[in-house]
């Protein structure tokens, strides 16, 4: 599994980078024997963190306990999240998958399972495919290990939302043929503008909102939280320049231990040497 793992490594950033969908993430591991070791964390820095640890082990003794990582990951997993299992053998606790596939319906999480390899041979009972269709998810086959890494673009652009996850195909082929399909949670929406009748007859469109209160930000200026406070310096130029709706601009950040920082001002100048 090294090929995968590295794989997985060199484009998870891309793919946390490109969520637009999910609250966290949750990385799991699993192996013979087997050992707990699954992580939930909202921060990239942490995430990247763990998987950096993660080796190829052992080899050659099929088949693995896929069932109880699966069942870790679920328990650690946020209700309606989607589950990725990557595996080239068969699941030593196959007995397990009924239990699994109850408690993966009772949290409304969607399976989509990775088969490379040879899967253990004849020691396969088809127990991902039993999982993913107990589920709502999909079991995609690759037969040559070299397509992984169009999967991990597919991931990329299923949590930004330009394709729905449920397209995923079956084989590595379809993969790189794949068409782009909206997410059935997603609608294409078109903005419309409001306009009103005047006494001489003529149309008027839609007045400017009020102006109310402030327009705050609170940021969490921990070590993990470097992309976020990159991302609010590089853009609060073009929200200061667009603001219509607020009098002025509301600054704080917070940290362990807290130490009070914070400021007001319409002048965005003093709100950007602030951040700076």
């Amino acid at each position: 599994m090294w090929r995968e793992i590295r794989a997985v490594k060199t484009n998870i950033k891309r793919i946390v980078k490109a969520n637009r969908r999910f609250k966290d993430y949750v990385i799991g591991t699993f192996n013979d024997p087997y050992r707990r070791k699954v992580i939930r964390s909202r921060s990239a820095y942490t995430i990247l963190r763990f998987l950096k640890r993660v080796r190829a082990r052992r080899g050659g003794d099929c088949p693995e306990f896929a069932m109880r990582g699966i069942l870790d990951a679920a328990r650690l997993a946020r209700p309606r999240s989607v589950l990725f299992v990557v595996t080239d053998a068969s699941a030593k606790d196959a007995r397990l998958k009924y239990a699994v596939a109850r408690y993966l319906r009772s949290k409304k999480i969607r399976l989509f399972a990775v088969k490379v390899g040879r899967m253990c041979g004849r020691r396969y009972r088809r127990e991902f495919e039993f999982l993913a269709r107990q589920t709502g998810g999909r079991v995609l086959r690759f037969r040559r290990r070299v397509n992984f890494r169009y999967l991990m673009r597919f991931i990329t652009k299923a949590v930004y939302g330009k394709v729905a996850f449920n397209s995923m195909p079956s084989s590595g082929a379809r993969l790189r043929r794949l068409r782009p399909r909206c997410p059935a949670d997603y609608y294409k929406l078109e903005e419309t503008v409001r306009v009103c009748k005047c006494s001489n007859g003529t149309d008027q469109t839609k007045p400017p909102p009020r102006v109310v209160g402030s327009l705050a930000f609170t940021i969490d200026n921990t070590g993990s939280m470097w992309r976020e406070i990159r991302a609010v310096k590089t853009n609060i130029k073009r929200i200061v320049k667009a603001n219509r709706r607020f009098k002025d601009y509301v600054i704080g950040t917070f940290n362990d231990p807290y130490r009070r920082k914070v400021i007001r001002s319409r002048s965005a100048y003093t709100i950007l040497r602030f951040l700076k």
